[in-house]
C-alpha cells in the first residue's frame, strides 16, 4: 500500500482543495498538510491512515470541510480543532478515536455537520455541543457514549438529524428535544433510556418512521396509537397491548376491568 510522506512541493502553497479519498494510503497523516493555509476542503476519507490526527491541522483557519472518516486513526480529537473557525462540515466516523471532544468545538459557530459515528469514545456526551447554534446534523451513533442526553441539546434549534443509537445512554429523554421544530430524523434506539417519552402526538406524527426509540426497555409512551411506530410500550401497561399488571386495560387514563376479570365475576354470581 502506498504511503503519503516526504516534503510538500512549494507549488501546493496556494492549494484550495485536497481530495485523496478512496485510495490505499497508509501511515500517519503528514503534519505538514497543516502548512497549506489556503485549504478550504480536505478529504482523506476511505484510506488506511493510522496514528493520531495531527494537531497542526488546526492551523487551517480557512478550512470549511474536513473528512477523515473510514481510516485507522487513534487518539483523541486535537484541541487545536477549536481554531477551525470556518469549518462547516466535520466527519471523523469509522476510526479508533476515543476520549472527550474538545470543549472549544462549541465555539465553531459555522459548524453544520458533525458526523462521528463508530468510534470507541467511551465518555459521556459533551453538553458543550448544545452551544453550536447552526448545527444541522449530529451523528454520534455506536461510539460507547454513556450517561444522559444533555439538556443543552434542546437548544440546537437548527438540528434536523440526531443519531445517538447503539450507545450506553441512560436516564430520561430531554423534553427540550420536542421543541426542535426542524427535526425530521431522530434515532435513540439501543440504549438504556427510561421514563415517559416527552413527545406530543404532533411531534410523533411529524417524524413518523424517522423516529426510532426501540431497544430501550424502560421507555414508554402515553399514546397507544404510536406504539408500533416508535418501538416502545404504553406507559402503565404490560406491553404494547396496554394491559396492566392488575388485569385491567388503561383507556384514557382510567382502569377498565379486563374481559377475563368480568367473566370471573359473572361465574361467582
Amino acid at each position: 500500500n502506498p504511503s503519503l510522506s516526504g516534503t510538500l512541493p512549494p507549488q501546493l502553497a496556494g492549494l484550495v482543495h485536497l481530495d485523496l479519498s478512496y485510495n490505499s494510503l497508509t501511515g500517519p497523516i503528514p503534519a505538514r498538510i497543516g502548512e497549506l493555509r489556503s485549504l478550504q476542503g480536505l478529504d482523506l476519507s476511505y484510506n488506511s491512515f493510522s496514528g493520531p490526527i495531527p494537531s497542526k491541522l488546526g492551523r487551517l483557519a480557512q478550512l470549511q470541510k474536513l473528512d477523515l472518516s473510514s481510516n485507522n486513526l487513534t487518539g483523541g480529537v486535537p484541541a487545536t480543532f477549536s481554531g477551525l473557525s470556518s469549518l462547516t462540515f466535520l466527519a471523523l466516523s469509522n476510526n479508533g478515536l476515543s476520549g472527550r471532544l474538545p470543549a472549544g468545538l462549541a465555539g465553531l459557530r459555522d459548524l453544520q455537520y458533525l458526523i462521528m459515528e463508530n468510534n470507541p469514545m467511551g465518555v459521556p456526551l459533551p453538553p458543550e455541543l448544545g452551544g453550536i447554534a447552526r448545527l444541522q446534523e449530529l451523528r454520534l451513533a455506536n461510539s460507547g457514549y454513556s450517561g444522559s442526553i444533555p439538556e443543552t441539546f434542546g437548544r440546537l434549534t437548527s438540528l434536523t438529524t440526531l443519531s445517538l443509537q447503539n450507545n450506553n445512554l441512560t436516564g430520561r429523554i430531554p423534553a427540550g428535544l420536542s421543541r426542535l421544530k426542524r427535526m425530521y430524523h431522530l434515532n435513540l434506539s439501543k440504549n438504556g433510556l427510561d421514563g415517559a417519552v416527552p413527545f406530543d402526538g404532533a411531534f410523533l406524527r411529524r417524524l413518523g418512521r424517522n423516529l426510532d426509540l426501540s431497544g430501550n426497555p424502560g421507555l414508554c409512551v402515553d399514546d397507544r396509537a404510536v406504539v408500533k411506530e416508535v418501538g416502545v410500550d404504553v406507559c402503565g401497561g404490560g406491553g404494547s397491548s396496554g394491559a396492566s399488571p392488575g388485569g385491567a386495560i388503561t383507556r384514557g387514563g382510567a382502569l377498565w376491568p379486563s374481559a377475563s376479570a368480568l367473566l370471573c365475576c359473572c361465574l361467582l354470581l
